[in-house]
């Protein structure tokens, strides 16, 4: 299982391109065959925030899905519309950046700085902002005080 963790801070230049930091370009590339496609990246369903997802995983986690919705057919198609259709394959250049549709920057209101934050099997890219609006909203949830965040690490 892949554990991508701590929050990492990055910059969008102005071709809208991100360098992934170290630590996760390492963990990607254990994850896959070379050559092979590493990274699907989508728009969060759920937050305003990018999803990046080890191709491996999001296979494993869609089929799991799809077994579980296997009686209802409508949830299924539901699913596969909502996690599918918005999914790009992505693969990072020579240097290590990701290439971001103007879409996908919209969606998660990236401006200059960004977070690139570890979430168990993906990872999350989110505006410095947004990133620590969740940490507060989610220390509140669980009634405690958050810091807000700070880089694990450079790029």
């Amino acid at each position: 299982m892949t554990h991508f963790t701590g929050a990492h801070a990055g910059r969008l230049d102005t071709k809208g391109r991100l360098l992934v930091p170290k630590p996760f370009r390492d963990l990607l590339q254990s994850l896959v065959p070379p050559g092979a496609p590493s990274l699907r990246l989508r728009p969060s369903d759920k937050e305003h925030c990018l999803e990046a997802w080890p191709i491996p995983e999001f296979n494993t986690y869609s089929a799991r899905i799809l077994a579980k919705l296997a009686d209802d057919e409508a949830a299924a198609d539901d699913f596969n519309v909502i996690f599918h259709w918005p999914a790009l394959e992505i693969e990072p250049d020579g240097d290590g950046r990701l290439k971001l549709p103007v879409n996908f920057i919209a969606h998660a209101g990236l401006r200059n700085d960004v977070m690139f934050l570890g979430s168990g099997s993906i990872f999350q890219i989110w505006s410095k902002d947004g990133a620590n609006a969740r940490m507060a909203r989610a220390a509140a949830n669980r009634g405690t005080n958050a810091p807000p965040l700070v880089a694990t690490g450079d790029a």
